[in-house]
């Protein structure tokens, strides 16, 4: 591997109420907040703050930026002539492969590369800087050459356009279709516009390239006569709907998980019947165990490819199972080690590329069960070239296993879940030649209103940066880079780049001082080594679990400005740029002397510890954020905690109070004391509190009108204490951007390391 030069960066950093954090140096108002106190007029605060905020996002709107970049081929040479796609706007590379956007809308947008020669390239463009920042370059972008024998399959998760997008409310009996209503995303009477609606935002990733796959998980028919009679969750899709997903290029589909039989034979039969209309083919289910385990076979380019599809989960406390068994139809049956075997084997001696589709894993963990990682082993044992993995909902990792490559989960790609944790998926780009794969990708997504959306910047590099901690398996190299992973095998290494800090910190009485690394280096960095002079200390590392505190816009949708996981959708409870700390915007909440309540914003979902879905649930946390105040009265961070599942509610606490005034930012820090398991309920996550709400309260001021801004909030999951001897080092890339250091009080200081990973390309 080889080290670019260490790269020293100062910052200037201050040490209040525990939490150490950069100080915003800027002369631009929109990029650290602006100052002065309330207007005690007859305006009411609404209107005040409304209309200060509202001309600084019409500035913002005016203010275009300068987007630059360089083009180069997989050798690292720069590419000329290449046409640059910017939303409207379109540029050509000059013979140092440099484009230039002079006058780029501030809004997030797809960047666009195609030429002669090369395979057409789309890239998710974080564009939505803060004023004070006139100009972006872009890291080198890495062009693939056309070639006639290479094959570009992308592959989605979970996917259903039944239940919720149907019928919101969820009261339409499971032997009926529910009526057309306006508040549904698609329409029962006529499916197939919101279904595209649906999928519009990655359409161009979809036809872009060459075999687009997804897991579809849902029976697709028009009478539902026939629900499983015991199964707690059974849906169903419309026929009409899968013609949206052979708009967008969708080939085949995987059937072979856990809901293709929610309505038994005849629903699979109208299924199956359906995706014949839709010129889709399938592999995964049938009305016999040898018809489920039939693979579908297709020639890519001149690769023969076989795609085998079947799940682990087989509904076996019920009498009637999810899988083809000798007395009914259903799902290929993971399960069944020999049968697996055989097919597979049978496969791979016939010549063919084989893909195993595997439905299988814990629902809502961040890696493979034993088990499940025990069915992607035997799937590469018996002759699988690529293993593409499901069922959990929430994206796992990669790695290889026997040179083979095995994406852990993708996690949703559209679904109707409500669950924090299930809303960033992953979608699979491979690359395929006949000698096997040529290179890999995992490009993120997030489910806005269940639908997918691209993603870029911060949300996009921590995510993927999760990813690659939880990746493992033969050495493999994942590292985010230009809003994407990439997955590279133990014989290609990336460059390595490194970033230094010198950091001086106080250990108050409390014997612990938190360390916020968020903004001491790019978002594409981990920290990898903390050293120090000192003797005594004891670090823990931890990640921000509420995901989206910075209140900022990282996809690719129509929409800007928004901030969808906060209930903020009222003139007293915006998302405001006038007054951001870091970023474009934070989250202001107003209030009036007139008022005779406190004005809330509370997240929309329930943040669950790390660990729950094991029930191993880690609940040493912390809240950390950032406030500012004009003429602000009380403000409080309040969490309430609740069970993982269920309705079952364990109190709240009221976590920060700032009693209010006029004050630039300043940071707050609170440790958590969400309640214990209770031993009498062993684990049942029904009654047991292991996940919280966040909400902000602004109460009334004496006199006048006044703001409260937050901004730069995350809920802390902390790992186990380490003890720093000298030195500590971490595996990168990982997504811990905190540090706890505990200690004697005193003055320290600490050398820190950062790590971001490049493309060899660029050496």
């Amino acid at each position: 591997m080889s080290i670019k030069p260490s790269v020293k960066k100062n910052k200037f950093l201050f040490i209040l109420n525990k939490l150490i954090y950069p100080v915003c140096i800027t002369t631009q108002l929109v990029s650290c907040g602006g100052s002065g106190s309330g207007s005690s007029g007859d305006t009411s605060a609404e209107d005040h703050y409304l209309s200060v905020d509202e001309a600084q996002r019409q500035t913002y709107q005016m203010s275009p930026i300068q987007v630059d970049g360089t083009i180069v081929n997989e050798l690292g040479v720069p590419l000329n002539n290449i046409a640059v796609h910017l939303g409207s706007h379109t540029t050509m590379s000059d013979a140092d492969g440099r484009f230039s956007f002079e006058q780029a809308p501030r809004r997030n947008d797809y960047l666009k590369l195609e030429g002669d020669g090369i395979r057409p390239k789309i890239i998710a463009a974080y564009l939505h800087h803060p004023l004070g920042k006139n100009a972006v370059e872009l890291p080198t972008v890495v062009v693939e050459s056309v070639n006639a024998d290479e094959t570009r399959l992308l592959f989605g998760g979970d996917v259903s356009f039944a239940r919720r997008f149907l019928d919101p409310e969820e009261t339409t009996p499971l032997t009926q279709v529910p009526t057309s209503n306006d508040a549904a995303l698609i329409q029962s009477d006529d499916p197939l516009p919101g279904s595209r609606d649906a999928l519009r935002f990655v359409r161009t990733l979809f036809e872009l390239s060459d075999y687009p796959v997804i897991n579809f998980e849902s029976p697709a028919l028009s009478e539902p006569t026939t629900p499983h009679p015991t199964k707690d969750f059974a849906y169903f899709s419309l026929p009409e709907s899968l013609h949206a997903l052979a708009e967008i290029g969708i080939q085949y589909v995987s059937l072979g998980n856990n809901h293709i039989f929610d309505y038994l034979q005849s629903g699979l039969s109208d299924t199956l019947a359906a995706f014949d209309a839709a010129g889709i083919e399938y592999s995964g289910a049938g009305a016999t165990p040898q018809a489920a385990f039939v693979p579908h076979r297709v020639n890519l380019s001149g690769t023969p490819v076989s795609l085998v599809s079947a799940t682990s989960v087989s509904g076996s406390q019920h009498d009637i199972l999810y899988v083809a068994n000798d007395s009914q139809g259903g799902a290929a049956d993971l399960r069944d080690s020999v049968r697996v075997s055989n097919t597979i084997s049978a496969e791979s001696d016939s010549g063919m590329f084989v893909i195993a589709q595997l439905h299988t894993g814990k629902e809502y963990t961040f890696s493979p069960s034993d088990y499940s990682y025990g069915r992607m082993q035997l799937a590469v044992d018996a002759g699988a070239d690529l293993v593409i993995a499901h069922h959990p909902h929430v994206a796992q990792g990669f790695g290889f296993y026997n040179d083979k490559l095995i994406y852990h989960g993708l996690g949703n790609f559209l679904f109707d879940q409500d669950r924090h944790e299930t809303m960033l998926g992953i979608l699979a780009q491979v690359d395929v030649v006949s000698s096997g794969i040529a290179r890999a990708r995992g490009i993120p997504i997030y489910l806005e209103d269940y639908r997918p959306r691209p993603i870029s910047g911060a949300l996009a590099d921590r995510f993927l940066r999760r990813l690659a901690e939880f990746s493992f398996g033969e050495g493999v190299n994942v590292f985010p880079y230009l809003n994407e992973n990439w997955i590279l095998p133990p014989s290609q290494q990336p460059i390595l780049e490194q970033h230094s800090i010198s950091l001086e910190m106080t250990v108050d009485d409390s014997g612990s001082a938190v360390i916020d690394l968020r903004h001491l280096a790019p978002t594409e960095s981990s920290l990898a080594e903390i050293t120090t002079n000192a003797n005594g200390l004891a670090v823990q590392s931890g990640r921000d679990i509420l995901l989206y505190g910075d209140f900022e816009d990282y996809d690719i949708d129509s929409d800007q400005f928004e901030t969808v996981r906060w209930d903020s959708n009222s003139e007293t409870r915006f998302a405001c740029q006038a007054w951001a700390y870091q970023g474009v915007q934070a989250m202001c909440i107003t209030r009036g002397s007139s008022n005779e309540n406190d004005s809330v914003v509370a997240f929309r979902n329930r943040v669950r510890v790390m660990g729950d879905a094991i029930d191993e649930a880690n609940k040493d946390l912390s809240l950390i954020g950032y406030l500012k105040g004009e003429n602000a009265g009380r403000i409080q961070l309040v969490t309430r905690y609740q069970a993982s599942i269920g309705s079952g509610e364990f109190g709240e606490e009221i976590a920060y109070t700032h009693n209010g005034g006029t004050f630039h930012w300043q940071p707050f820090y609170a440790d958590l004391n969400m309640p214990e398991d209770r031993p009498e309920f062993d684990s049942d996550k029904r009654y047991n509190p292991r996940a919280l709400r966040l909400f902000i309260r602004h109460s009334p001021m004496d006199e006048g009108i006044g703001l409260a801004v937050a901004d730069e909030i995350a809920v802390v999951n902390w790992e186990a204490s380490e003890i720093l001897s000298g030195s500590l080092s971490y595996s990168t890339p990982h997504a811990r951007d905190f540090l706890r250091v505990n200690g004697s009080p005193g003055n320290y200081v600490l050398n820190l390391i950062f790590n971001r990973y490049q493309p060899a390309q660029l050496d």
